[in-house]
């Protein structure tokens, strides 16, 4: 018996169906080839009618190659087109990228509810990616209400696939106390799970917990043996509590030539503690000669971050006159931010030159501190 027309167009719709996937998939391979050798350019233009004609994956990767740059000039614009694309097609990493780009703002105003319903989209679908950031979200009640339950919800879902991000945001929150009992010795077991898989983060917080004796016994070999671990990847806390540590002599000899080292590696990465750090050592010349320069410029880029203690130090070279013109008005009103942001030692010197201040002068001070307050107070720690 021979199949009749309707039967007949659905067998052609069906074999041209699997020919089609069947080619795609050789393009598609083809592409991510040309993408693993570096080859933007071959890779784009295999994946261009791929996505055109439809397929998803396609679709998500040529969204990354115009977030990137790679192979087409950078236009974000475009991502989020071709992201979107793939998104509506349930693609669960075409949503997180989506979600991604309105978390940032690439592309399209930053919008952190439409950023959290596209990770819940893909949360639902298991991405341990979605997972994680929707649990950032929910940590920080950015685009839904703050919410530590769901944060651990989605953290653990991730976190059972293996996700580290996942793991430490659950050290976090036991660590800090965020939903859960603070808990030093259950922080540590999450932190160390993930410093296992390379996390840095991690991998740093392990080593604060040995330093400080949160949860483990103090042993600061251990903690310098953890912050190594993140240091080499680059990790600029790490470098920055090194150190200070060979600054201190703490669990190694002290030696001011590593110290300087340590700190000028987290210090050029814009880690506030170690241009602070930095700072110290060249005002003091531990080491090396006194260079008051050098310490006024580091100083100044740790003030500007909020660092209270710069802010202190910077103030008091202003009003000794140190690598710069001696000026009272500017040394009060940093001063002023530092006491304000928590640093109680700063108030007495700010109190100090307060009385020798004229009328006219003082007022102008306090004008200048509230200016700098606004940029670069430490609103978190005091003063508002």
């Amino acid at each position: 018996m021979l199949p009749d027309s309707s039967m007949l167009k659905t067998l052609t719709v069906f074999f041209l169906a699997c020919w089609l996937c069947a080619c795609g998939k050789s393009e598609y391979e083809s592409a991510l080839a040309a993408y693993n050798a570096g080859d933007f350019a071959t890779a784009y233009a295999r994946l261009l009618p791929l996505a055109e004609a439809g397929d998803a994956m396609a679709q998500n990767n040529l969204g990354l190659l115009y977030k990137k740059g790679q192979g087409v000039p950078l236009d974000a614009t475009e991502a989020v087109k071709w992201f979107s694309k793939a998104a509506n097609q349930r693609l669960a990493d075409a949503q997180v990228n989506l979600g991604n780009m309105y978390r940032y703002g690439h592309g399209v105003p930053t919008d952190y509810e439409e950023a959290a319903e596209w990770y819940l989209k893909a949360a639902r679908q298991g991405s341990a990616a979605a997972q994680v950031r929707l649990a950032r979200l929910y940590v920080k009640g950015l685009g839904v209400q703050r919410d530590y339950w769901e944060a651990m919800k989605w953290s653990r879902k991730a976190a059972v696939q293996g996700n580290a991000e996942a793991q430490t945001n659950i050290g976090d929150m036991f660590l800090e106390g965020f939903g859960v009992p603070q808990d030093y010795a259950e922080a540590y077991k999450w932190y160390l799970r993930a410093a296992e898989q390379g996390w840095v983060g991690s991998q740093h917080n392990i080593g604060v917990m040995y330093q400080k004796g949160m949860g483990v016994t103090r042993d600061y070999g251990k903690a310098m043996q953890w912050y190594l671990k993140a240091a080499v990847q680059g990790y600029a806390p790490a470098q920055s509590n090194i150190g200070n540590m060979y600054l201190e002599g703490l669990g190694v000899r002290q030696d001011y030539a590593e110290a300087l080292n340590w700190s000028l590696k987290a210090a050029e990465q814009g880690d506030a503690v170690a241009q602070y750090t930095l700072a110290t050592i060249y005002q003091k010349g531990l080491g090396i000669p006194a260079d008051h320069k050098e310490a006024l410029k580091w100083y100044q880029k740790a003030a500007e971050q909020g660092h209270a203690m710069a802010q202190y130090g910077l103030g008091s070279m202003y009003h000794f006159g140190q690598a710069t013109a001696q000026d009272d008005i500017t040394a009060y009103a940093w001063l002023g931010i530092a006491a304000a942001g928590g640093f109680t030692p700063a108030q007495d010197s700010r109190d100090a030159i307060e009385s020798q201040l004229s009328p006219e002068d003082l007022e102008r001070a306090r004008a200048l501190a509230r200016e700098l307050w606004d940029k670069y107070g430490n609103k978190e720690s005091g003063g508002g």
